[in-house]
């Protein structure tokens, strides 16, 4: 089945090791679902790991596992996943139940590969219970924060994910290719300084779970995502930046949504653009979503805006000091819900001046320098500068 199982211990270290070709694990680091007493100290770093993950009693497994775990460890790993099996991935943790584990400067490489690969997960990990950390990684997959209990605990944070680089080599015919993932009950969690490329679904959110779930206190903020859409020259609006999603009937919920400061640009494969550039939470209820500062270019179908559930509402919507530049409908709202306490202001609809179609600083002479809201919590641009006041709309600051 695996290489080696370390069920129920601590202060375990592996490292320098090669795995190669085991059938459902490399290694699998067991803790307990959900552990009364948690691991500790165990560490996974400087290894490399060569399709050790299948599907097996329901399940599928990962080259490397790791559930219950406190402060894990794990680091300059070269985890690659290109078997063909469906369900292996990198790094997994379901159910999870983990806290203070940070995964940092790791190469992860999942293959996807259409009509036969149901997932594209490079991490997929459940039950984030606080103080968990993903960066510094470049991972060619996606990222999967699911599970029923992501929640903070005594930390500031659920799940911080940021300064990685996410996505594909290229634009694949698929619409299941992601960048991050929330799905299940998501609460208190940080995507930031992300660059994200080459997906059909840049950051969905609120994936079509039948059971009522809630998200609360997300922060989206100084994330590149670029090329977002589908390898698909017969379709037009296929594609998402930041989407929201939810099962019909399902009452879902949300709370305090922030979406700040990101740069978000489509394709234009083979002449067509990607469908939506920020979804609004199509939930039953959603309260204070905060769209502010953000580029939103070359969507098809709309810049932003809901694809409403029968009964979904959303109160105290903010969408400000935004730059929506050759998007559809004439880059304004489409929406299936109208929002209680909408507040839409000072958005701009000409060229931010980029550097280049590849390079999204601001020219000299952009409209987005110094035209963006003020937000006191961030204080870092992608490029990790400092934030003046006011800022500039998009991810960088110009310098």
């Amino acid at each position: 089945y695996g290489a080696i199982k370390i069920d129920r211990r601590s202060n375990v270290e592996i490292y320098n090791c090669t795995f190669v070709d085991f059938n459902y694990w490399g290694v699998f680091f067991q803790g307990g679902e959900s552990p009364t007493v948690y691991s500790s100290g165990n560490k996974f770093h400087d290894n490399i790991v060569t399709n050790c993950a299948g599907y097996y009693g329901g399940e599928g497994k990962g080259n490397l596992a790791a559930c219950g775990q406190d402060g894990m460890l794990i680091y300059n790993n070269v985890i690659t996943q290109n078997r063909g099996t469906n369900y292996g991935v990198c790094i997994k943790g379901v159910e999870g139940y983990n806290k203070n584990v940070k995964i940092h400067n790791n190469t992860l490489s999942k293959t996807f590969t259409a009509g036969t690969t149901s997932w594209d997960f490079a991490i997929e990990i459940w039950n984030w219970l606080g103080g968990n950390e993903v960066y510094n990684n470049s991972i060619t997959g996606s990222v999967d924060v699911g599970g029923r209990s992501n929640t903070k605990g005594t930390s500031t944070y659920s799940t911080w994910i940021h300064d990685n680089t996410i996505g594909q080599n290229a634009l694949i015919a698929s619409e299941n290719i992601h960048g991050i993932l929330l799905e299940g009950e998501c609460e208190d969690v940080i995507i930031e300084r992300n660059y994200i490329k080459n997906v059909a679904q840049g950051i969905p959110y609120g994936i079509i779970w039948a059971t009522p779930e809630n998200f609360k206190n997300i922060r989206i903020s100084y994330n590149i995502l670029y090329n977002i859409g589908v390898a698909d020259t017969f379709t037009d609006w296929k594609g998402w930046g930041i989407r929201s999603q939810s099962s019909s009937g399902a009452l879902h919920s949300s709370d305090n949504i922030e979406i700040w400061n990101n740069t978000i640009i489509s394709h234009t494969y083979g002449g067509r653009t990607a469908m939506l550039g920020i979804g609004v939470p199509s939930f039953s209820t959603a309260t204070n979503v905060s769209i502010r500062n953000n580029i939103i270019q070359g969507f098809a179908y709309a810049v932003y805006g809901s694809l409403g559930v029968t009964g979904a509402s959303v109160d105290y919507l903010s969408v400000e000091n935004n730059s929506f530049y050759q998007n559809g409908y004439s880059n304004i709202q489409y929406d299936g819900i109208t929002p209680t306490h909408n507040t839409t202001q000072n958005n701009i609809t000409t060229n931010p001046l980029f550097v280049s179609s590849s390079d999204f600083h601001l020219q000299t002479g952009s409209p987005a320098i110094n035209t963006g809201l003020h937000i006191a919590t961030l204080l870092y641009d992608y490029d990790d500068m400092m934030i003046g006041n006011p800022p500039e709309i998009g991810a960088y600051e110009k310098q």
